[in-house]
């Protein structure tokens, strides 16, 4: 078994049917199983009498479908379903507050951890918990804790209808929909060398770039580490970040000419945040697209055509991109009938159809399910696309709980130096040296600021 030392932020960081009870309650026979505690009627259904529970869910229609499901449970018995509506609930509401069942993301649920039920493998259906393993070893490593949902994260993005204005054949595509002539890094920095001299014309705009890169914001950049299969925290030990190993130094090796390209096409050595901006003014044909970037809505607009892709390949290997992941958490106070009862209600076929119609994260959905539901076109993009994501690890520092190690990435430590190895100043071994230190510097800050704050 895996090392969880440090242990998560939380910590910070068919039903096994161990004995049977048989008894009567209000005229109705019924079984419990004694090691759940979860009691059945003879005809198999939960038993819920007496029990009440709490839910919050993210939208009316998933109120609306939900209480329809449940109301059958209620018509014959005094328990006390309350649903609620809430765009997100994060792990301070929901420990202090009445609710008992929500969606929150996987590091709210790290936080949340002791707090929360641990369902067995068996009690889920697998199928959620197979399918992102990836995204699951840290807090699922004892029992299910975390079901997860959907995920969302940066992706990477094409404009179709440009590509082709530029003269390449947007319909010669690979399994996941990238251009075969354009499909890695290295033939987009050609095509980019190839249109410096001559910016193409389209629609009265001039090219500015293949791909507006920017050292700005860590998440959108973390995917130029993981092309060699580099994430921090390798082996979930909290004593072992990753940054000092010989495939940490062969990332930075292999991100160095990305990261020292120019992409800027204009000449001006634009190296702002600018992806948006440019891409929505049809003047590169490929970006990040963040989360909250509405490609349908966008489309309407600019009459052009979106695709979301997988990372392109950089010297034949396949990056990742940074992912958040959310999912369903049940406390572990909730009534046991009731809280088996929305967990199957929650994880099934139709309760998925209901989250792929809103259309707004990707959907749990392994690739080869994809045709047993209805989904947009953009929708089915992005669950392709999110097979080649890593979320957030939650290890928190040694003896530190409250700290997680992974946020010396994402507070943006990490960029001056790579800004560096942008600008060719630094050799990849001296920064992997400069980064270490980065990082001891970063833990005895942040240990001291959490002797000195919390006493």
């Amino acid at each position: 078994m895996k090392k969880y030392v440090g242990g998560l932020i939380a910590g910070v960081l068919t039903l096994t049917l161990v004995g049977v009870l048989f008894s009567s309650f209000t005229q109705h026979t019924f079984l419990c199983q004694v090691e759940t505690m979860i009691c059945l009627n003879e005809d198999g259904s939960y038993n819920i009498d007496d029990q009440s529970i709490v839910i919050a869910v993210e939208t009316q229609n998933q109120k609306d479908w939900l209480q329809a499901q449940l109301a059958p449970y209620l018509e014959n018995s005094n328990a006390i379903i309350s649903i609620i509506v809430r765009e997100s609930t994060s792990a301070f509401t929901f420990m202090n507050s009445t609710i008992d069942v929500a969606m929150v993301d996987k590091q709210a649920a790290g936080t949340l951890y002791p707090y929360l039920h641990r369902f067995d493998l068996e009690e889920v259906n697998p199928y959620f918990i197979h399918y992102a393993s990836q995204h699951l070893d840290e807090i699922n490593h004892d029992g299910v804790r975390f079901i997860p949902m959907s995920i969302d994260g940066p992706l990477f993005v094409m404009n179709t209808t440009l590509l082709e204005k530029l003269g390449f054949d947007i319909h010669d595509v690979d399994e996941y929909g990238r251009l075969n002539e354009l499909s890695s890094f290295e033939a987009i920095m050609e095509a980019s060398d190839r249109f410096r001299s001559s910016r193409p014309l389209i629609n009265n705009r001039r090219l500015t770039s293949m791909f507006p890169l920017t050292l700005v914001e860590p998440w959108s950049l973390y995917t130029f580490f993981t092309m060699n299969g580099w994430h921090m925290y390798p082996t979930n030990d909290a004593y072992e970040t990753g940054l000092d190993s010989p495939q940490f130094l062969e990332a930075l090796e292999l991100m160095q000419p990305i990261l020292a390209h120019e992409w800027d096409l204009t000449g001006s050595k634009q190296r702002q945040w600018r992806y948006e901006q440019e891409f929505l003014n049809n003047t590169t044909p490929f970006a990040i697209k963040v989360p909250w970037l509405n490609l349908e809505a966008i489309s309407k607009v600019t009459k052009q055509d979106y695709v979301v892709t997988i990372m392109p390949t950089i010297n034949g290997l396949q990056p990742y991109t940074l992912a958040q992941v959310k999912g369903w958490v049940f406390k572990d106070s909730a009534s046991p009938a009731l809280r088996a009862l929305v967990m199957e209600k929650l994880t099934s076929y139709n309760f998925t159809q209901l989250l792929l119609l809103e259309d707004n994260e990707a959907v749990m959905i392994d690739a080869q399910r994809l045709n047993e539901f209805k989904m947009s076109e953009l929708q089915k993009q992005k669950i392709l696309a999110s097979q080649f994501t890593q979320s957030p690890p939650l290890l928190a520092l040694p003896h530190y709980p409250s700290v997680l190690g992974f946020d010396f990435y994402t507070d943006g430590t990490l960029i001056p130096f790579l800004k560096q190895l942008q600008n060719q100043n630094i050799s990849p071994d001296e920064l992997q040296d400069q980064i270490l230190q980065a990082y001891n510097r970063w833990v005895i800050e942040r240990t001291y600021y959490e002797n000195n704050t919390n006493p």
